[in-house]
């Protein structure tokens, strides 16, 4: 049985919002990962860069990581 992936705390470094994908990147500073707009939970307000969020990373595929599970932090 294994138990649910980490969770990373990161802030929104870029957003397209006529598109609704940007990045994020972990308090670490190390790396970034693509977030589509459909990852964040019902009822967080719009995505705005400088935003603080807590997320899942997503390893599979060959796109690279990708944040699931977003939340709003604070």
């Amino acid at each position: 049985m294994t138990g649910s992936p980490a969770r990373v705390e990161g802030t929104l470094t870029s957003w397209d919002d006529d598109r609704g994908f940007g990045f994020l990147t972990p308090a670490s500073g190390r790396g970034r990962a693509f977030v589509h707009i459909t990852a964040f939970s019902r009822g967080t307000a719009r995505p705005r860069v400088g935003d603080a969020y807590s997320y899942e990373v997503d390893r599979h595929g060959d796109r690279g990581p990708a944040a699931v599970r977003v939340s709003s932090v604070g």
